[in-house]
């Protein structure tokens, strides 16, 4: 069965960790087995030195590198910060320097669990979404503000061909690479017919700040909105808990495959916490969404018991 849903707004909070791993393009199994540059190949300048920490995509000195790292989420972010802190250890001369470039679309980081946080103003965008720049400030690690197109191979050089965000093309030589690209909202709410177009995603800063407006709106109607929060982990729990406190007026679903925060030492709290607050909690799949002639919008679920049958949203 099938429920119209009158004045519905629904957020996707779309909660995806990077899956990376190491390997991958080069036989890059040990640091030992990348070869460093000898600082004596670069000029030394403060400028220069600079200019090679904090490379933009116009520049040519980004063309080579030792170590490149697809995807500037946690694992893209983190695995770059941890091959650099390594590296130092193992090889505290100054002559040797590992040349690491981070690729990645955006100019900002996304720390997912706080983004809530910015939505409802309780942190400040460089908390919760701070530039590149300023997090690797001090590290051998320069961002590529760019996005990975294919990969092509030399005879003993592998390329990453690259689109800026100027839309023209570059290319990336490299020794080793860690990919960690990740999932994307589109490739998640892609799948559903409808969530594409009527849905608000929740995944960057864009978002937040899309939904922030979203809210806002919601919260001037005289008729009380109906909104569903999909997706069960920490940001999908919050975010229902933060969108009943914004209004308290609404009626909140949080829909979700399985119990919130499954496995976690606070799942027993999470039903307690949102009952309390008046947010309903779904245990579902979402088929579908559809709008229909007046306006309205119609979930269509899936029970998680039979998949096969369809059932109401509350």
């Amino acid at each position: 069965m099938n429920r119209r849903i009158d004045n519905l707004a629904i957020l996707w909070w779309v909660y995806y960790v990077s899956t990376w791993h190491l390997s991958l393009i080069s036989g890059f199994t040990t640091l030992s087995s990348v070869q460093p540059r000898s600082i004596t190949t670069r000029k030394t300048t403060t400028s220069s030195i600079k200019q090679l920490l904090y490379a933009s995509n116009n520049n040519n000195e980004i063309s080579s590198c030792d170590v490149a790292i697809f995807g500037g989420g946690f694992g893209g972010l983190y695995t770059a910060l941890a091959i650099s802190n390594e590296f130092q250890k193992k090889f505290k001369s100054k002559e040797q320097k590992l040349d690491i470039v981070l690729v990645d679309p955006s100019d900002r980081f996304v720390f997912l669990p706080l983004l809530y946080d910015l939505t409802v103003g309780t942190a400040s965008e460089q908390e919760v979404c701070p530039y590149y720049k300023d997090v690797l400030r001090g590290t051998n690690i320069r961002h590529v503000k760019a996005k990975l197109d294919c990969f092509s191979s030399q005879t003993t050089t592998t390329i990453a061909n690259l689109t800026t965000s100027m839309s023209s093309q570059q290319q990336l030589s490299f020794q080793s690479a860690v990919i960690a690209v990740g999932s994307t909202p589109e490739s998640i709410i892609g799948g559903v017919p409808g969530a594409m177009n009527y849905t608000q995603p929740f995944y960057t800063r864009e978002h937040a700040i899309q939904t922030q407006e979203l809210l806002e709106k919601l919260s001037k109607q005289s008729r009380p909105p109906k909104i569903a929060v999909v997706g069960g982990g920490y940001g999908g729990v919050e975010l229902a808990a933060c969108v009943k406190r914004r209004i308290s007026k609404g009626s909140v679903a949080l829909l979700t495959r399985t119990p919130p925060l499954e496995g976690t030492r606070a799942e027993p709290l999470v039903n307690q916490a949102l009952s309390k607050l008046g947010v309903t909690i779904e245990l579902c799949g979402v088929k579908s969404i559809t709008k229909k002639d007046d306006e309205s919008l119609q979930i269509q679920r899936t029970n998680n018991e039979n998949d096969n049958n369809d059932d109401e949203i509350c």
